[in-house]
């Protein structure tokens, strides 16, 4: 039989950097996304402005995989399908700007954010296995309140001792996939300020994540 496998919708990565404004001006930007291959975003100003970046938004492509740049929270994010895609654009983004500005960005960086949505296919009822491992006596309790019966159907856990405004945080949302409930929609979401906990923890999630799901469906 096939072993069911994780299948990912879209990855998220991103750099926000530790400037009180954005470092980067137009130009370096867009000049540096042409040199590895993107063809910019049709919307951007033509002649490129030589003023500081301000604002957000898509500023380029390579395939599947889009810039985006927030001079708000001064941040670089490439999004795509897959992880690989987007390390390696990102990095070679950095890389270009450094070698072509001498702006090394890597010694400015505020914190590292991996943004995931993940989807795994199962033979088996997504709704009624993820009610069974994640429910509880507050159900019930809201059930006689309401008076009305209901059930856990989606689980999502945060990172115990952290809020979501901090740079430290993960989360993990999990839900049935509702138009057809042959599967199950993962959302992953993972920020620190360490540059190799962050890369162990983009090497290794899909492995986790397909953990986390076999212990739902056991």
């Amino acid at each position: 039989m096939k072993r069911m496998t994780l299948k990912s919708m879209e990855i998220r990565q991103m750099i926000a950097l530790d400037y009180t404004l954005f470092p980067l001006k137009f130009h370096e930007i867009m000049k540096s996304l042409e040199k590895i291959g993107f063809e910019l975003a049709p919307s951007l100003p033509m002649p490129m402005p030589y003023g500081r970046f301000s604002g957000s938004g898509q500023v380029g492509r390579k395939g599947k995989t889009v810039c985006v740049v927030n001079s708000s929270d001064k941040s670089i994010q490439m999004v795509g399908e897959s992880i690989e895609s987007t390390s390696d654009e990102l990095h070679e983004l950095i890389v270009t700007i450094s070698d072509s500005y001498k702006i090394d960005l890597n010694e400015r960086v505020k914190w590292y954010e991996y943004q995931a949505k993940h989807e795994f296919k199962t033979k088996k009822n997504a709704v009624l296995k993820i009610n069974s491992k994640f429910n509880n006596p507050m159900a019930q309790e809201i059930s006689k309140i309401m008076d009305i019966n209901v059930r856990p159907i989606i689980a999502r856990l945060g990172m115990e001792n952290e809020y979501p405004n901090q740079i430290e945080w993960f989360d993990v949302k999990i839900s049935p996939d509702f138009s057809r409930n042959d599967g199950y929609l993962i959302e992953t979401i993972f920020r620190t300020e360490d540059k190799e906990k962050y890369q162990h923890f983009v090497a290794n999630t899909k492995i986790k994540i397909e953990k986390i799901i076999e212990k739902i469906e056991e």
